[in-house]
């Protein structure tokens, strides 16, 4: 309201504003007033922040640049309802709506944008981040976002087992890093009754993202081995798909053929397939009057690479059934084929 008063020439008299807080809008009020005299006028500006405001209003945007232990952050203060704005950062935490109760980047006073890289993040662990600005009229913090770090790990592929005999096969895989973290080492682990981890055997294919090719050793013949490919950088040691192959058992696959009595001699033989994986030292029939004879009694020597062969065993002195077994050693043992029989009268 306006007020009049009689002054004398010289006079300095006072100006008195009287403001009701309650009555103001939330933040910071200005208004001018004019003091008229009949000699002139002056025009004063009045300030004053409400008795309640509202703190600032805050924006924040999409995480980027997100990678296993990093991401930025960027937010603004959209409006700071005539409050004075003394600081502003992210607070952030894998709980939702964290507070600057919890960790927090303080990035000072802004009037705008404002942002940060937060680092030192946990990999591929979801994180809440809010952006907060603090003023004289209270602190404001932005919606709850968001953002998942990625795995740091590396990856691998399957693992193709290839060239297996008794005692060695070869294995190949691939294997590539995430976001940058390099190989330092990558290969093939294996074990014969757990899932393979790189604390069983292993064979190592140097470094580096790319193939994966290693020779596996020392196996037992004829067992069944679990295989995964392995790659290691700094997050740890990441693992394949688990696949599974058979050791040969270095014993070929051996047939007796029937046998025919001819003059003074039984003719038979067998077969002596190539699925050893080894050498083969010797092949011959084994027999006698008793069943499922064995080399340590009578047999022939008829041969040493596989396929069909012939026996001729001399005609027994006496009658009776002369039982016959066809078989082949390697290093690995004996393997023996069906028994076939004869009468001999």
């Amino acid at each position: 309201s306006a007020d009049s008063a009689d002054i004398t020439p010289g006079q300095t008299l006072p100006v008195s504003v009287n403001i009701n807080r309650s009555l103001l809008a939330a933040g910071q009020n200005t208004t001018p007033m004019t003091v008229r005299t009949t000699n002139g006028s002056a025009q004063l500006t009045i300030s004053a922040a409400s008795a309640g405001g509202n703190p600032p209003t805050v924006q924040i945007s999409p995480a980027s640049s997100i990678t296993a232990t990093s991401a930025y952050c960027q937010g603004y203060v959209q409006d700071a309802h005539g409050g004075t704005i003394t600081d502003c950062g992210f607070c952030y935490g894998t709980s939702s709506n964290p507070s600057i109760s919890n960790d927090k980047i303080q990035l000072g006073p802004s009037s705008g944008s404002f942002q940060t890289t937060l680092s030192f993040l946990e990999q591929n662990t979801t994180y809440h981040v809010r952006a907060y600005a603090v003023s004289n009229l209270g602190i404001g913090y932005s919606s709850d976002m968001t953002f998942t770090t990625l795995s740091g790990m590396p990856t691998c592929g399957a693992t193709t087992i290839t060239n297996v005999d008794p005692t060695t096969a070869r294995g190949q895989s691939s294997a590539w890093g995430n976001n940058g973290y390099s190989i330092t080492e990558k290969g093939i682990c294996w074990s014969a009754d757990h899932t393979p981890t790189i604390n069983d055997r292993t064979a190592s294919s140097g470094f580096g993202e790319g193939t994966i090719s290693a020779y596996l050793s020392s196996l037992q013949p004829g067992t069944t081995y679990r295989v995964r490919s392995y790659a290691t950088n700094e997050f740890g040691t990441a693992y394949g798909p688990e696949t599974t192959f058979t050791s040969l058992s270095g014993l070929p696959t051996v047939t007796t053929s029937s046998a025919t009595l001819s003059g003074d001699e039984v003719i038979t033989g067998g077969y002596v397939a190539d699925d050893a994986g080894t050498v083969i030292y010797a092949y011959g029939v084994c027999y006698g009057s008793s069943q499922n004879p064995t080399i340590s009694g009578q047999h022939t020597e008829d041969g040493y690479e596989a396929g069909s062969f012939t026996s001729y065993i001399p005609r027994p002195s006496s009658s009776g059934y002369l039982y016959i077994r066809a078989y082949a050693t390697t290093r690995y043992g004996t393997q023996y084929g069906n028994q076939v029989s004869i009468y001999i009268p």
